[in-house]
């Protein structure tokens, strides 16, 4: 897994609206990191996911969070038990 993994990170840098992007599992353990993300985040963006799927009475919601500032857009969610979090580059 951490190959295709590993691949699919570097592509989707190539696109050049990103400044960076990580991925946790649940437990919160970097699976992976690019650009400006730090990989000691990981366990940050599983919480905040976590803390985020508590708002809804369904379990099945999925949350998408988005963060703005000045700077970044910043989109964290979840699939299956991956966490992610994008960072756009605001222009």
């Amino acid at each position: 897994m951490e190959e295709p993994l590993e691949e699919f990170l570097t592509s989707l840098m190539q696109d050049g609206s990103l400044k960076g992007m990580i991925v946790s599992d649940k437990q919160g353990l970097n699976l992976g990191s690019r650009g400006k993300c730090s990989p000691y985040l990981a366990c940050h963006l599983t919480e905040i996911n976590k803390l985020a799927s508590k708002l809804s009475n369904n379990e099945k919601d999925v949350p998408t969070i988005a963060i703005d500032t000045s700077q970044s857009k910043i989109l964290i969610s979840s699939k299956e038990d991956v966490n992610f979090a994008l960072v756009f580059k605001i222009n």
